[in-house]
């Protein structure tokens, strides 16, 4: 739905699921063209309409992929996409991490600076459902498809080494601690000893 879409009148503004699945099976297969599909909103309540089967139906819509598409939801269909304070002042918590995953947190295993989908999958699968749950006491699993290997970013060091740094904890005695275990995968891989 775009910002404009009035409440309850979704015929007037929204732009139907299908109209994005027929423009990305079109660029993807006709125009074999890389197509990235990430939406950041809850797929059901009341923009699948109070009939179930509209939920279902969202939801299978969002599902197909196909030939170079890349297709990432915030939630599955019968959950909420939570935003809050604690994330980046108020947003949603799958694109606060989306972010992150982007900015370098989901260069994982090898650290050979590139983000795959495969990585930043994984990293959302974790931070996703784990910070929600702690914070809100919801349900909220990210959904991802499309090929594995596929490449999302190429990691900057400099913005890496400025996103640790911001998230970076002094404790009473002075010593710094990294509660995140991919915030300190970071800081190791930019090689920083001292702030």
């Amino acid at each position: 739905m775009p910002h404009d879409t009035p409440f309850g009148n979704y015929l007037n503004n929204a732009v139907r699921i299908e109209d994005f699945n027929i423009m990305a099976n079109t660029l993807s297969v006709e125009k074999n063209a890389n197509v990235i599909l990430i939406t950041d909103a809850c797929r059901s309540g009341k923009l699948a309409g109070s009939d179930n089967r509209g939920k279902a139906l969202i939801g299978e819509q969002l599902n197909k992929v196909e030939k170079n598409e890349i297709r990432m939801a915030s939630c599955e269909a019968d959950q909420d996409s939570e935003e809050n304070e604690v994330w980046g002042n108020g947003r949603g918590a799958f694109s606060y991490f989306l972010l992150n995953g982007l900015k370098g947190l989901a260069d994982d295993g090898e650290k050979d600076g590139v983000i795959t989908l495969q990585e930043l999958s994984a990293y959302l699968a974790k931070k996703v459902p784990d910070e929600v749950s702690k914070i809100t006491q919801k349900d909220q699993n990210p959904v991802s498809l499309g090929k594995p290997n596929k490449l999302m970013a190429i990691v900057n060091d400099s913005i890496l080494k400025s996103l640790a740094t911001q998230s970076v904890i002094s404790t009473t005695s002075g010593d710094l601690s990294f509660p995140d275990p991919f915030l300190r995968r970071a800081i190791e891989r930019t090689s920083m000893q001292k702030f």
